[in-house]
């Protein structure tokens, strides 16, 4: 009878959001206090790991090391990666993405600090560097600690791309073997804002796909994801959703783009097509992520899409949930009658999609307050709870740490990084994500002998 309780509940205990928790953390490898005066351009977490993170950090600083002109900004970039409670930061004068996938490590650096015709007086060159580097992957895993810059890979030479002024967004992606960096422009001399698509083909970057915006990207976010053919061949598919800011916000919405490479034959199928437009007035933000729900199911791929309408004086803000069909190549609502959800009546800041329980969580952000919502697939969003601050959410950011056992027992954990707006007065906040639910019992291991049989 023990041994079938101790089986049953760990079979239904499951880990929930509870609560919050303000904690004392170190956050000036992050931002120190004068850093915070400064234009938040964005914040950004790549998790590589338990209890280990890069963040990403985007301001626009002015001052005598900007030469962009006295009505404007510099573009900074810092990388703050954490690893086995050691920070090291990289601090860089310039727009820098830095991405890593399976078999490179890619950095994009754009110069460039204008914005508009006013800004353009020495504004920096306008010309992109992308630096590359093939990863060896056999001698990676072999040596494992002890990787030395000879068993890291091949360093290849610096590629100029000339004529690419303001950089807003990139993102880097392998389509069969071949990496992708897609970059997103927006202010150029005699320009319109481009999606560009370049493909390392050897040891060169080729524009190998572009296209012409009629507003600037706001968003972009990848996926890639396997499924079979009828014929059985096993087909590669990417998918890039981007999000384009328009005047006429009653036109805007996503827009994927989509690549498919047949694993079996070595062949493409599709190359950077338009695969789907989805319409969503007045957006703000969105998230793709992909859910597992059973090792006997197919992972669902899902796209949830913030955005909001002004109506008698009032924004309504809602918060569309789709998921991709295997059948019909596209996104749909889920099939229940929660796939739209309203948020309430105030303009959504941000979106991301982050399991911080044994659910996957949706995070939605609003000037004052985070929600954390339980996705369910073929159902939408559920409200769980929220996090409330005095002020207003300037940026913020959901990673992994390790933390002291005076202040958790877990292994690791998630926290919040805000940067806050109290009257003018700027300040940081590190909030730890209390879970509740968990149970750790033994695992029940049945012996035939201590059965009699």
């Amino acid at each position: 009878a023990i041994q079938e309780e101790i089986y049953v509940a760990n079979k239904i205990g499951s880990r929930r959001v509870d609560y919050f928790d303000v904690i004392s953390y170190e956050t000036s490898n992050f931002l120190s206090e004068a850093d915070l005066t400064s234009d938040i351009l964005g914040i950004d977490t790549v998790n590589t790991g338990e209890g280990m993170f890069t963040m990403m950090i985007k301001r626009g600083v002015e001052g005598p090391t900007c030469l962009a002109g006295a009505d404007c900004t510099c573009d900074v970039t810092r990388f703050a990666s954490s690893c086995n409670g050691m920070v090291s930061v990289h601090d860089f004068s310039e727009t820098v993405y830095h991405f890593q996938l399976d078999s490179h490590m890619i950095t994009v650096i754009s110069e460039y600090d204008g914005t508009s015709d006013t800004c353009n007086v020495q504004a920096g060159n306008s010309s992109l560097t992308i630096e590359t580097v093939e990863l060896d992957t056999s001698s990676l895993q072999v040596h494992l600690g002890g990787t030395t810059a000879k068993t890291l890979g091949s360093l290849s030479c610096p590629i100029s791309v000339p004529d690419i002024y303001q950089l807003l967004d990139a993102k880097a992606f392998t389509v069969g073997k071949m990496p992708h960096v897609a970059l997103a422009t927006g202010y150029a001399p005699d320009q319109s804002p481009s999606l560009l698509i370049f493909t390392l083909i050897g040891s060169s970057w080729i524009l190998t796909n572009s296209t012409t915006l009629q507003g600037h990207i706001i968003q972009m976010t990848t996926i890639t994801f396997s499924q079979q053919d009828q014929d059985g061949s096993e087909i590669q598919v990417v998918h890039l959703c981007t999000s384009t800011q328009l005047q006429d916000e009653t036109e805007m919405g996503v827009t994927i783009w989509e690549w498919k490479y047949n694993v079996n034959s070595a062949s493409m199928i599709e190359t950077f097509r338009e695969a789907q437009f989805i319409s969503a007035p007045g957006l703000t933000s969105m998230d793709l992520f992909m859910h597992k729900i059973d090792n006997n199911y197919q992972d669902c791929i899902v796209l949830v899409v913030g955005y909001g309408f002004k109506l008698n004086m009032l924004v309504y803000a809602y918060v569309d949930t789709y998921q991709y069909s295997l059948e019909t190549g596209t996104y749909n609502y889920v099939i229940e009658n929660r796939s739209r959800s309203q948020m309430g009546y105030s303009s959504i800041t941000k979106i991301k999609a982050k399991q911080l329980s044994d659910d996957m969580n949706i995070l939605v952000s609003f000037k004052d307050k985070i929600q954390v919502y339980k996705f369910i697939p073929n159902y939408g969003i559920d409200y769980v709870r929220e996090f409330s601050v005095t002020g207003e959410i300037v940026d913020w950011t959901v990673f992994s740490d390790t933390l002291p056992r005076t202040q958790t027992s877990e292994h690791f954990s998630f926290l919040f990084y805000l940067i806050l707006d109290h009257f003018g007065e700027r300040s940081s906040k590190v909030v730890k994500v209390c879970g509740d639910g968990t149970i750790q019992l033994p695992e029940v291991v049945y012996n035939p002998d201590n059965l009699g049989f």
